[in-house]
């Protein structure tokens, strides 16, 4: 998924504060030239690994955990504006959500329930996960990105302040 996204800051404090975002949710990346990529994005293996959880949205999830690599591209944009090209790569999300699914219609289909009820079941339960699995890697990384890119290097998400808060 491609996102534009604008900053007020110069183009090298943009990347700052995306470097930043990056570090603080252990995403590991490498600058090539005049863009940025991610080399790996956390794959936390158990619940209370603290690379699944993050401070820098409302929900508290880290949204990197759920895509499989990021890339940024700055443009200048005017006078000391940037506008900022990013590339999200989902491939992980779906895959979770596939996975997801399988698991789920084969558990629906041990259920005792007549067909259709398994049917409903199995397809309520699998667009639930697959919710739960993509809204992390769709729509908190922009978000987190976005909300990196206003308040800047060194700030953090406070739900209680109202600094920081994302729209």
């Amino acid at each position: 998924m491609r996102h534009e996204l604008r900053s007020s800051f110069s183009r090298d404090g943009s990347f700052d504060a995306f470097e930043a975002l990056l570090a603080d949710e252990h995403v590991t990346y490498v600058r090539e030239g005049e863009s940025l990529r991610s080399t790996s994005t956390p794959l936390p293996t158990f619940g209370f690994d603290r690379r699944w959880y993050s401070r820098n949205n409302c929900v508290g999830v880290n949204p990197f955990a759920f895509v499989s690599e990021v890339r940024v591209a700055p443009h200048a944009d005017g006078e000391n504006l940037t506008r900022l090209d990013v590339a999200v790569i989902e491939t992980r999300a779906w895959f979770f959500a596939a996975l997801a699914v399988v698991a789920i219609v084969a558990v629906s289909f041990a259920a005792p329930l007549d067909f259709s009820g398994r049917v409903a079941l199995a397809l309520l339960v699998a667009l639930l996960a697959s919710f739960l699995l993509l809204y992390p890697a769709k729509v908190l990384v922009r978000k987190e990105i976005d909300a990196a890119l206003r308040r800047g290097v060194g700030a953090r998400y406070s739900a209680g302040t109202g600094e920081g808060n994302l729209p």
